[in-house]
């Protein structure tokens, strides 16, 4: 029985999700370019898979005490898609026409808990362990990449009832956002500057260009 069990989940991990989202994201474009009809199912098939991902993710995640900081990265990034992929169903939704809903407020609340929420946190913490391995960077200190964490979190969701809410224009409480993206950028910068070990130039180029992007 779990010989079949585990095959069923390595099943719809390997294949059933990406096929869904390779063809939700298609449905997408085509939707918008050409056949507007198709957006509502799209979205649904985008949304569907991006959160079986997410729980079966999330229920893979052990906390033993060893890099905390780490998978604990892993599941607040992996806990921001759920939103992030349910508002872009209601804002495709709503492009449609099938829903009335403020797409302004809920377009910035999409894209701060998607990027900044789901994607920057996720590189945050996966970058933590794969920046010292192999661009010979000091290790990041634990404490260090918790209290990042805890800012990026607090940032997302305070944006988030902010801007819900429409107490201050939008330009003016996106600042909370520039707070842990250039946090990040710059102790980026830091650890390849203090670098004990210099290797793989060109990665590390790449790296430092895309921070740069950010700043």
């Amino acid at each position: 029985m779990n010989v079949v069990l585990s095959a069923i989940n390595i099943w719809f991990l390997v294949r059933l999700l990406p096929f869904g989202f390779n063809a939700g994201v298609a449905g997408l474009l085509s939707g918008m370019l050409f056949w507007p009809r198709l957006l509502p199912l799209a979205g649904f098939v985008l949304t569907c898979t991006i959160l079986g991902f997410a729980t079966r993710a999330l229920a893979g995640i052990r906390f033993d005490f060893r890099q905390t900081a780490l998978r604990l990265g892993l599941a607040f990034a992996l806990c921001f898609w759920v939103p992030a992929a349910s508002l872009g169903l209601g804002l495709v939704l709503a492009w449609s026409g099938w829903l009335a809903v403020p797409m302004p407020q809920l377009t910035d609340i999409h894209a701060a808990l998607g990027i900044v929420g789901a994607v920057l946190l996720l590189l945050g913490a996966v970058g933590s362990v794969v920046v010292p391995m192999f661009q010979g960077t000091a290790p990041v200190r634990p404490r260090w990449l918790a209290a990042w964490m805890g800012v990026l979190v607090a940032a997302v969701l305070l944006f988030a009832y902010l801007r819900w809410r429409e107490v201050a224009a939008p330009g003016t409480i996106a600042g909370l956002l520039a707070i842990p993206v250039a946090s990040f950028a710059i102790g980026l910068g830091i650890l390849h500057g203090r670098a004990p070990h210099r290797r793989n130039p060109t990665l590390v180029g790449f790296w430092r260009l895309g921070a740069l992007s950010l700043l």
